[in-house]
């Protein structure tokens, strides 16, 4: 038979012809063959095909029958074959029906080692026999594969293989886990927390770790001064905060919802540093002087991110392949995200709950996202598909659909009120209220429309459209609160709204008035066991807002008036404002110059712009500036122009506009509302006060059609919930304003009157609660507080009336406040049932105990106490809390700040008792004790008192000008002086009776504040009866010599302590020739003369020491320390040597028999002068005359200058030693009168030199009374002067020494044996024979105490006193300040005794005499000093 050969090159089977007509190359029918492709000799041969081998039973390997393939994948390059099993199929009335008892399977089987490998199994894989798995691919060692029943999915073939020696796959056993998509984190990151480990207590967390206190000024507890973060980084930048996870195949989630910005400003938002008495605080004033809010900065500087996860840390691997969670971050002003750190897997491995804490301390982004991420808003993976296959190493799908199917609609609506009290009961997270806490400074902006819509999302990112409500009418809930449908317009707030200080912002609410259902896509369910099953269910949602009313301006301005300044123009008040423009507000409030004229000076503007704070209108003068409420009326700029210019009035300057003189720009606005008139009333001339304004320019409107997202996300599952068990479950409360101090008694109301609020925010009419606990945030149980229930339609304790149920909180135990601030930090936790069918809620409550100020009980002011005293001063004081309970005396602690830091004064600080320990302290210290509570702390809210002490260890110290250490020399010659040291100048030179003759003939003198030169005023003498002997005429002059202190007037008289003023009365002999000769010719034929010759010159002077209280009080003669009244009278001699007056000379009066006088200058009467020589010319009292008198230069031979000196030293003010006269604090004056007198001898009349004279008092009938001589020796050398000394008697500082530390006892010789009176005492002989005792005074007249010790502490007890109690006394040392100033120039020797010439006696031996008690007490009043006419 013939062979036919064809060969089949073509490879073509072709059955559309006959077989006749096949050409070469193809063939008709093949079975079990195949044409050879190769390119050998056999190529397009026909080949035998082998037949299938079974190699795996996967009915046996599962051991599950029924199993069939319905999808499988040849990865020709690795060998191995993947096998797709099921063993379900859905009935054709529910094609998409899922079992959860069904086998589902994928194998992989390796053809080189005959190895077959279980990769995936379960219910949860969803095949069905009607859905073939043609799309199937590995692509880098990833197997990717879909069904068109179930979303793409695909494995890791490496990790999904079991690890021996399980033969289990155990590695993906979700959906989460085997999805294209990836799981989507629908949650924004938290930013409150718990505090510490306080359960329960919740703050933000949001914190200030760099500003060391708080803007009331209290101690900043989250202060860290070692904080390593950027202090600055945060201050300009608004910035939120997201996450999203990379998971362990190295893709990445979606971004998570970022936060609100987080943001605190700087001072919490406030202005501060109020100013008195203009109103504005400096934060206002400098804002409107720069326009700029300075403080408007962020002080959050270390946030504690809460990102939540969708597991317990530890489980997030193992559930979700979570490897790394990137930590996001962006600034309002950038387009760009980026990445501040990055947390392994390490790091939330260990964490037991689902919120990792991220610490950022303010750090930079290291890195920026790219592009594609940010606009990555969902991932495009269809929800199924049919077909699938690589292109480019890109996984590429076809006929899928990409998204489900939302509803068309939800019934919500919409409302904006108070923010809610913080709750986070219950797990239902759609409930919790937590932006009070959580954005504390953050608001809902008024005057603006929003529309508010939903977002709904699968648990993979899948979202759909903005869905807006279906609820066209308002909605009003049970309390009458009307809700709108999804749009909503917020006005401004008006006066009817009552915002108080805590005002907590604003926030949008949306009230669901069903559930929402998922349509065709359905809800979400993850239940592998149920036939519900459902992954890609509508699983969250999202609230979104569309605001196309965006940027505005808030302009700051310094004022704002209602009128034109001055009120010149044509425009009525209320119907315009003017407001000037400086600084950024000339951009803020443009001019339109888009069509000006080169000179146009005038400008039109058409801004609107809303009035926010004006200045008070109530007054012609702003005392303060408030809110404005503006409505829906805004203010249209019409004009802009510069002052003068505008107004008309060129070089007018307006007191009520800043800057006038400057010519400001200024700007005219048309009043959008009459009725309500923004500004304040126009003042242009006087002093104004100028208060910050603030205007809000209208919004730019946004074109975009874009709703932006919000942090307000949740589960479809816990929304539906919450709506499904109604709006009457309590979720919080009304504003508490708690205010419980520790000063409150038993039954004290510590809350407003507050009531529970349901999901709206509105009132619960008819509710219980129950207060189960309060616990501190130390964790102890604290009782003492109770709640009291008011129904609805009565009257609670605070006297409101409300038409439902409310509450306040008393108190029934007395409380203190904690130095540990945690434990008057308090938790309440009540439950609160809704008893008008809604449900039962667990609410929390934080409330603080606020301190009271101490109180110092016997605060002194000045203390004084004798030195060595260890304990001075016992205080007393309370904390703040009521004194009805045990706690007022716990806490405290006691401080001194003594001004000299050399003192050794302290304060015990536990006992307050005020100590020198040492007892080494003298003298005076200034200082504050203060009280401080809560254990003295500086950052946990304690408070202090204070009391300023004065303590004198010896006696109280003098002030002002009498703590200084000055000496005045007086002028010399013819001149009335006067010294003042007074408070107020008014009236100080006022003439008085006493003083009238003093001064004549010159008028007085008003007081100037120059203390050298005094003021002076002269006068010549020309029409007086008197003879001259020369034609030249004397002047005359007055002097007042103000004592001022430090240039203080206020501070120059005497207000505390002890003062003295000592007055030198001096007189220098001069030199006279020939006078020896006439002495010799004149001598003893006259016993009204010196019997051995002529009388020397003498000086007098009246002087008067006056008091007044202060300027509204009258002159009047002083009194010293010992109630004495003040007399400068008496008479001092000083002679070239000893002789004896004569028994029949009656010049000295009170002298009895011969007396001798002291050479060296002795006191002959300590009382009056001479009445002959004060009685010819001064109608006074010679009390008040001091006489100074020498003998003639060269009497007896001797040619030694005379000088004799008398000194009267008075110490006023306070009597420190017997504390029995009055205290005179108050201004003081010396006036001393013209000097006068005569230089004399007897029979010489005719010759005699007149010193100089009172004028007021001359006799025009005494034809021989002479003026003073110009041309004479003694008027021509001004040989006689007053010097003023003054001090602190205590404490003298000796000028010009002026020691630091003046001494604290002086010593004297005192004779112990008493005698019978002064004059046995004074005749005792010389006080060198005593015994050395020691007194606190330097002064003899004033000694009050002697003692034998130098601490003053042993009293001298006199060894006998049978004779009587006076004893005589004087100084030790010749140099001492006792015989220098404290002696009055006494007589040194016995009365009757005689001297002889060069007698070896010195000042230390001048003699005063006193009464003493047996204690070595001076009796008060009985010190004299010696003189002698004793």
């Amino acid at each position: 038979m013939a062979e036919v050969k064809n060969a089949f090159v073509k490879s073509k089977m072709n059955k559309d012809l006959d077989d006749r007509l096949l050409p070469s190359g193809e063939y008709r029918e093949g079975i079990n063959i195949q044409v050879s492709r190769s390119e050998g000799p056999d190529v397009g041969t026909l080949q035998n095909v082998r037949g299938n081998k079974l190699i795996i039973d996967f009915a046996t390997l599962t051991g599950v029958a029924g199993l069939t393939t319905i999808g499988q994948f040849t990865d020709s390059t690795n060998e191995v074959i993947y096998v797709f099993l099921t063993d379900w199929t859905p009935p054709s009335t529910n094609p998409n029906a899922y079992n959860t008892t069904a086998n589902n399977f994928i194998y992989s089987y390796n053809v080189n080692s005959n190895t077959t490998t279980p990769l995936l199994k379960g219910a949860f894989l969803n095949f069905a026999t009607t859905n073939l798995i043609i799309g199937v691919n590995v692509l880098e060692n990833f197997l990717f594969f879909t069904d068109n029943r179930n979303q793409p999915r695909k494995i890791n073939i490496a990790t999904a293989a079991p690890i021996p020696p399980s033969t289990e796959p155990i590695y993906y056993d979700s959906e989460e886990q085997i999805s294209v998509a990836k799981y989507n984190p629908y949650q924004s990151i938290n930013l409150y927390k718990e505090t510490g480990s306080n359960t329960g207590v919740y703050e933000t967390a949001m914190y200030d770790r760099t500003n060391a206190l708080l803007p009331d000024g209290s101690a900043n507890p989250d202060a860290d001064p070692n904080y390593p973060g950027d202090p600055n980084y945060l201050n300009d930048k608004f910035v939120r905060f997201s996450y999203r996870f990379k998971f362990d195949d190295n893709e990445y989630s979606l971004i998570a919802p970022f936060t609100q910005p987080a943001f605190i400003p700087e001072q919490d938002g406030y202005f501060l540093n109020n100013t008195t008495p203009s109103g504005n605080s400096k934060d206002e004033n400098s804002t409107y002087r720069s326009t700029i809010v300075d403080f408007m900065e962020n002080k959050a500087d270390n946030i504690l991110l809460q990102i939540p996860l969708p597991s317990n840390g530890n489980e997030l691997n193992n559930k979700f392949k979570v490897s790394e969670i990137e930590i996001l971050y962006k600034e309002s002003d950038q387009v760009s995200i980026k990445v501040i750190d990055t947390i392994n897997e390490n790091k939330f491995q260990s964490i037991t709950n689902n919120t990792y804490e991220y610490n950022y301390q303010a750090r930079k982004p290291y890195k920026t996202l790219p592009n594609a991420d940010l606009i990555r808003v969902y991932d495009k993976v269809p929800v199924k598909a049919l077909g699938q296959e690589i292109i480019g190493n890109r996984v590429v799908y076809s006929n899928f659909q990409d998204k489900h199917t939302p509803p068309s609609s939800l019934e919500y609506s919409v409302n904006a009120s108070n923010k809610s009290n913080f709750n986070v009961s219950g797990t239902n997270e759609t409930q919790w209220d937590t932006s009070i806490t959580e954005y504390p400074m953050h608001t809902l902006k008024q005057n603006r429309n929003y529309q508010i819509g939903v977002v709904l999302s699968d648990k993979f990112g899948r979202t759909s459209s903005v869905i807006l409500s279906s609820v066209q009418p308002d909605v009003n809930d049970e309390q009458g609160n009307i809700f709108k449908g999804s749009t909503y317009y917020h006005p401004y707030k008006s006066t009817s709204d009552n915002l108080p200080a805590t005002w907590p912002g604003d926030s949008l609410k949306v009230l669901f008035t069903a559930a929402i259902e998922g349509g065709e896509t359905g809800l979400y369910n993850g239940d592998k066991t149920s036939t519900s099953y459902n992954p890609l269910g509508w699983y969250s949602y999202k609230i979104v807002v569309k605001q196309t009313e965006q940027e505005y301006y808030n302009v700051y301005l310094p004022g704002v008036l209602n009128q034109d300044p001055g009120g010149l123009l044509d425009d009525p008040k209320d119907t315009v404002s003017y407001i000037t423009l400086l600084n950024d507000n000339i951009n803020k409030v443009p001019r339109d110059l888009s069509e000006v004229g080169p000179e146009q000076k005038q400008f039109r503007s058409s801004v609107q712009l809303f009035g926010r704070v004006t200045p008070d209108a109530s007054t012609s003068i702003p005392a303060f500036n408030e809110q404005f409420y503006p409505g829906q009326s805004s203010d249209t700029v019409s004009t802009i122009g510069e002052q003068n210019d505008l107004l008309g009035a060129s070089g007018t300057t307006y007191s009520d506009i800043y800057q006038s003189k400057s010519n400001p720009l200024l700007a005219r606005s048309t009043q959008g509302n009459t009725a309500n008139p923004i500004g304040a009333n126009i003042h242009a001339s006087g002093n104004y006060n100028i208060l910050l304004g603030i205007y809000e320019t209208s919004p730019t409107i946004s074109l975009l059609d874009i709703y932006w997202e919000t942090s307000s996300t949740g589960l479809i599952s816990d929304l539906n919930l919450a709506i499904d068990t109604g709006t009457n479950n309590p979720t919080g409360f009304s504003i508490i304003n708690y205010n419980q101090n520790e000063a409150n008694d038993l039954g004290s109301t510590i809350t407003d009157d507050f009531w529970p609020l349901d999901l709206t925010d509105s009132p619960i009419a008819q509710s219980n609660i129950i207060l189960n606990s309060i616990v501190d945030a130390t964790g102890v149980s604290r009782s003492g507080i109770t709640i009291l229930k008011t129904p609805a339609g009565g009257t609670t304790p605070n006297g409101n009336v409300h038409a439902y149920d409310s509450y306040v909180l008393q108190t029934t135990e007395y409380f203190f406040f904690n130095s540990n601030s945690a434990k008057n930090n308090f938790t309440f936790n009540f439950t609160v049932q809704d008893l008008t069918g809604g449900g039962v809620s667990n609410i929390p409550f934080d409330a603080n105990l606020n301190n009271a100020s101490p109180i110092i009980t016997n605060c002194p002011g000045t203390i004084a106490v004798v030195p060595g005293t260890q304990d001075i001063y016992q205080f007393e004081g309370t904390n703040g809390s009521n004194t009805g309970g045990s706690y007022t005396a716990e806490g405290l602690v006691w401080s001194l700040i003594n001004n000299d830091l050399t003192s050794p004064i302290t304060i015990n600080s536990l006992t307050g008792v005020l100590q020198d320990l040492t007892g080494t302290a003298t003298g005076a210290f200034a200082g504050t004790v203060t009280l401080t509570d809560a254990d003295g702390g500086s950052t946990n809210g304690a408070l202090s008192a204070t009391c300023a002490i004065d303590t004198t260890v010896g006696a109280e110290p003098a002030n002002g000008a009498f703590a200084d250490c000055k000496t005045i020399v007086g002028t010399k010659g013819a001149v009335s002086q006067g010294f003042f040291w007074v408070s107020d100048k008014t009236n100080a030179a006022q003439q008085t009776s006493a003083v009238d003759n003093l001064r004549q003939p010159i008028s007085q003198l008003a007081l100037d504040d120059n203390l050298v030169p005094p003021l002076t005023a002269s006068a010549t003498i020309t029409n007086v009866n008197c003879f001259k002997l020369a034609d030249a005429a004397p002047i005359l002059t007055n002097t007042n010599t103000n004592v001022i202190y430090n240039s203080n007037q206020g501070t120059s008289n005497l207000s505390q302590g002890t003062a003295y003023i000592s007055v030198d009365f001096e007189l220098e002999q001069y030199s006279v020739p020939n006078l020896a000769s006439q002495f010799n010719s004149n001598s003893g034929s006259n016993n009204q003369g010196f019997a051995s010759g002529p009388e020397g010159p003498y000086v007098l002077w009246t002087a008067y020491l006056e008091y007044r209280i202060d300027a509204n009080s009258a002159w009047v003669r002083a009194t010293d320390i010992e109630n004495n009244q003040i007399f400068f009278g008496g008479q001092q001699e000083v002679n070239y040597e000893a002789f004896t007056v004569g028994a029949g000379f009656n010049t000295y009066s009170g002298f009895q028999g011969q007396q001798t006088i002291n050479a060296a200058g002795t006191i002959i009467d300590p009382n009056t002068s001479d009445p002959t020589r004060a009685g010819n010319f001064l109608n006074v009292n010679s009390k008040d005359v001091m006489t100074v008198a020498t003998q003639y230069f060269g009497a007896g031979g001797n040619n030694a200058s005379l000088y004799g000196k008398a000194n009267r030293t008075f110490a006023v003010g306070k009597d420190q030693g017997y504390k029995q006269s009055p205290t005179k604090h108050g201004d003081y004056r010396l006036i001393i009168s013209y000097p006068w007198g005569a230089a004399d001898y007897y029979n010489q009349s005719s010759t005699k030199e007149v010193v100089t004279i009172n004028i007021n008092n001359i006799n025009p009938s005494t034809t021989n009374v002479r003026c003073p001589d110009t041309t004479t020796v003694f008027y021509k050398s001004n040989r006689y002067k007053i010097t003023v000394k003054y001090g602190d008697f205590y404490y003298p500082k000796d000028y010009p020494t002026c020691p630091s530390t003046p001494p604290t006892y002086f010593i004297y010789r005192v004779i112990d044996e008493g005698s019978a009176n002064e004059i046995e005492a004074l005749r005792e002989g010389s006080v060198n024979q005593g015994i050395r005792l020691v007194a606190k005074e330097w002064h003899a007249k004033y000694v009050t105490q002697f003692y034998t010790d130098t601490a003053l502490t042993n009293k001298w007890t006199p060894s006998s006193q049978s004779n009587g109690n006076w004893h005589s006394y004087g100084a030790v040392f010749k140099d001492s300040k006792t015989a220098r100033d404290g002696s009055w120039n006494s007589w040194v020797k016995a009365p009757g005794q005689q001297i002889t010439t060069n007698f070896p006696y010195t000042d230390k031996d001048r003699k005063w005499a006193a009464q003493f008690n047996s204690n070595g007490e001076k009796a008060i009043r009985t010190a004299i000093p010696s003189y002698t006419g004793n």
